[in-house]
């Protein structure tokens, strides 16, 4: 089973929940403080955090914020657990990089539940990160079984958005895996390269459990033992230009796609649940940002928020694809929110009947997140 850090200043709730992973047969380390929590997460690499956010001294989503920002930290999934209900919270909580937020009190079954989702009980925890026009995508859980091996598959599909692109598949958390894993990225390979693309995989050959895989699959799959290795090998391989070209389809982030970065189109894009905050690294909208949006956005997605505050410069015929999208999400009875354009966007954005999306918010720039602080309306 999973080793699982819990973290909450009261004693009582640290060791409520202590006792009740431990029934189901997980190993439980405790921490009641952030600096403890950052410590302990480090040393003994947990498969997940449960990270209360009321706290003195370092609040929840600091403490996520710090993990995030760490490499040795920053795969491990983090939920966080607050009594409260508003949607800055929920938001800022989501933007610092939890994998999901759970509301006080919870039920001790609805939270057992979601842990299993996370630790890939329902679904495969994996990230993906496009480094170089290439999907790199991160498996997070320590050990993969028989269900693992399937729901790798279905990930791989989503990362790959259908097409030929090139990815590469990193096992470095990995330290167990059945042979099946095995069959999943020997298809997956098998259409990649039907059209023009290739997989790489990134797994340590000094962990004894994925010896067995590698020896499967390195007849037909070369394995790396960094992910820079195998990004720079792609490239040479296939040619840059070829890479640039597949990199064109876009990477869906559908429900185990936690984070999507896209140099190209200069955004990041973080999905969870019920909502998606996008961030636009960029100075101007030049370019189909709003097109390529409108493609990656997960359909589970009620609302969807859009951080114009790096955007200084805009042509209104770059605006068209914005409004699609707007209408797009209407029709789906879904949310968009605009968050911090300049004043002379939202000018423009009033004049499309679009003032009414506009919202302005507080900056927390070591995340990149928002809180809302007063609306624009048309």
């Amino acid at each position: 089973m999973a080793r699982i850090l819990v973290v909450d200043d009261v004693k009582f709730i640290s060791q409520m929940l202590k006792a009740v992973f431990e029934e189901k047969g997980h190993q439980v380390t405790t921490a009641s403080n952030g600096v403890d929590a950052l410590a302990k997460a480090r040393e003994e690499q947990p498969e997940l955090v449960l990270l209360d956010i009321a706290m003195p001294h370092m609040d929840g989503i600091e403490v996520t914020r710090h993990l995030k920002a760490d490499n040795a930290t920053k795969p491990i999934p983090v939920i966080v657990v607050s009594a409260k209900n508003d949607k800055s919270t929920i938001a800022e909580a989501y933007a610092a990089g939890a994998a999901d937020f759970v509301l006080k009190p919870f039920n001790n079954e609805e939270l057992l539940a979601k842990v299993g989702e996370l630790l890939g009980g329902q679904r495969m925890n994996f990230s993906t990160e496009i480094t170089r026009g290439i999907p790199v995508v991160t498996v997070l859980p320590h050990d993969l079984d028989e269900t693992s091996a399937e729901q790798l598959r279905l990930s791989l599909e989503t990362a790959r958005g259908g097409g030929g692109r090139p990815m590469v598949i990193d096992f470095t958390r990995v330290k167990k895996a059945v042979l099946q894993v095995a069959d999943a990225l020997l298809d997956v390979d098998k259409e990649l390269v039907k059209q023009g693309g290739r997989l790489a995989v990134v797994a340590s050959s000094r962990v004894i459990g994925l010896r067995a895989l590698r020896a499967k699959i390195e007849p037909g799959l070369k394995v790396y033992e960094t992910v820079e290795a195998a990004v720079d090998d792609v490239h040479s391989t296939l040619g840059e230009s070829k890479v640039m070209k597949l990199a064109a389809g876009p990477a869906k982030a559908e429900a185990g796609a936690a984070r999507i970065k896209d140099a190209k189109h200069g955004l990041v894009l973080e999905s969870r649940e019920n909502l998606t905050l996008v961030w636009l690294k960029r100075t101007d909208l030049g370019g189909n940002v709003f097109e390529f949006l409108s493609e990656v956005l997960p359909k589970n997605s009620k609302d969807v928020w859009v951080d114009f505050r790096e955007v200084k410069e805009f042509n209104p015929k770059d605006l068209g694809g914005l409004g699609q999208l707007a209408k797009k999400l209407k029709g789906d009875d879904r949310n968009l929110l605009l968050v911090n354009p300049v004043p002379l966007l939202v000018e423009a954005l009033q004049a499309m009947g679009l003032g009414g999306l506009v919202t302005q918010m507080d900056a927390t720039p070591a995340a990149g997140g928002v809180r809302p602080t007063t609306a624009t309306s048309s």
